[in-house]
């Protein structure tokens, strides 16, 4: 493959990037489902690399019982030297 058509490293780390956060996002849902919640989203996009991760869904959450969140879209924000620290807004809600 001639080397302008293959991706850079840094298209590489935000590929994976991307799968991770939807690996770790896929794992918690089905941690909160198997406690009672129901928790859905439509879509999830995933930019901001390489000085950044951010992470929009386009979500609903509502548990079975208890308290609840409902909102149109939820964002996430995480720094490359920091990826277990997330800031967490509901812009809509």
């Amino acid at each position: 493959m001639p080397p302008f058509c293959s991706p850079s490293s840094s298209e590489r780390r935000l590929v994976d990037a991307e799968a991770e956060a939807e690996h770790q996002l896929n794992a918690q849902a089905t941690l909160w489902k198997s406690q009672g919640y129901t928790v859905s989203w439509t879509s999830m996009n995933v930019d901001g690399w390489p000085f950044r991760m951010h992470l929009t869904l386009t979500a609903l959450m509502r548990p079975t019982s208890g308290w609840a969140l409902a909102t149109p879209s939820l964002e996430a924000m995480s720094l490359p030297y920091a990826p277990d620290r997330w800031v967490i807004v509901a812009p809509k809600a």
